[in-house]
């Protein structure tokens, strides 16, 4: 290790070792130095990291529940709810995030050029319409759902392969070329990211329309479980990294496809949460995070909304296309895991 990466090493121990001591006390601190105990662990926590142990609470103006997630979240994000209204991250105490209301042209330079410009149109339809080629992956390969798989995690065979498939199957018989990367990802730490990163890239060589990293939450149940159709379904969150300079485009197409969602069934997603970290969706602007239920509910509710989710693209994207002169060659159903091995 070099001495400036020691240095920086040094700090973090230090830093989190301090926090560890404080963190117990900050409820009785002065408004000024609690803020300022919030800010350090938002500043320390990885941006595009989920929390091992329970879960963040976003309060509107009113001190109504937006949501509820183990993403990391950090002052500054952004939640867009199904209205399309904008909730900008003011506040973050301990679990709980206050946001404001705010207008697309009144959010931080960083994101509000993003927002201004992600309204639907021609500019925000990812590459590679003409072939439609679909790529699913799972950045964290062992997430499970404990009552129907038995336990949290199976690390390189998580429960969420299966919701991939259910999406993979309903795509294809729409007639979509469709890859499911199988490939593990384990651990479930801040290192799967960059492991994940190898994946996307091998697969853009098919000129994907769409990559969707298909993962699931650690949340209350009621966070997610709607009746859609009279059917138990999972609600669908979309994440989209706002530290890329392709989001842009990702925040684009997200809320288009959850306009079209809205249109055909109604409730299903969530929202749009725009946060801090990249989500490897720098690499295309057709890459999308899908949150599909919490690891507390069955798996079906959670492979039910990736069924409509798949009747959402199908419907966002029409009758897939011919393949045109010199595109990629045939798709398979799926891709080998990094390690060679199958599920």
């Amino acid at each position: 290790m070099n001495p400036v990466n020691r240095r920086h090493g040094l700090v973090m121990v230090i830093s989190l070792s301090v926090l560890a001591l404080v963190l117990p006390f900050a409820a009785s601190f002065p408004d000024g130095l609690r803020d300022l105990v919030d800010d350090l662990s938002a500043l320390l926590a990885m941006p595009g990291s989920e929390r091992s142990e329970g879960y963040y609470t976003l309060l509107d103006e009113r001190g109504g529940v937006l949501l509820q997630t183990a993403l990391r979240i950090h002052k500054g994000d952004l939640f867009i709810d199904a209205q399309d209204d904008f909730h900008e991250i003011v506040r973050l105490r301990g679990d709980v995030a206050e946001t404001r209301l705010v207008a697309p042209e009144s959010v931080p330079v960083s994101i509000g050029a993003v927002v201004n410009s992600a309204a639907p149109g021609p500019q925000a339809i990812p590459l590679g319409t003409a072939r439609q080629v679909i790529v699913i992956y799972h950045t964290h390969s062992d997430e499970s759902y404990v009552p129907t798989d038995g336990v949290r995690a199976i690390p390189g065979a998580g429960g969420v392969y299966d919701v991939g498939d259910t999406l993979a199957a309903t795509l294809s018989s729409a007639g979509f070329t469709v890859v499911h990367d199988k490939a593990a990802h384990d651990p479930h730490d801040a290192g799967a990211y960059p492991r994940s990163r190898r994946t996307v890239l091998r697969n853009l060589g098919f000129g994907p329309t769409f990559l969707f990293d298909v993962h699931r939450d650690a949340s209350p149940p009621s966070a997610y479980l709607t009746t859609i159709d009279g059917v138990q379904t999972s609600k669908i969150l979309m994440v989209v990294g706002g530290g890329n300079p392709m989001y842009r485009s990702n925040l684009g197409v997200a809320r288009q496809l959850r306009t079209v969602a809205e249109t055909l069934y109604p409730g299903l997603i969530r929202g749009i949460l725009v946060a801090k970290g990249n989500y490897n969706q720098d690499l295309d602007p057709g890459a999308i995070l899908l949150e599909m239920g919490t690891y507390v509910i069955p798996k079906p509710p959670a492979q039910r909304a990736a069924t409509l989710w798949a009747n959402v693209v199908t419907a966002f994207l029409g009758p897939p296309g011919p393949d045109l002169p010199g595109a990629a060659p045939e798709a398979p159903q799926s891709a080998p895991r990094l390690d060679g091995q199958g599920r």
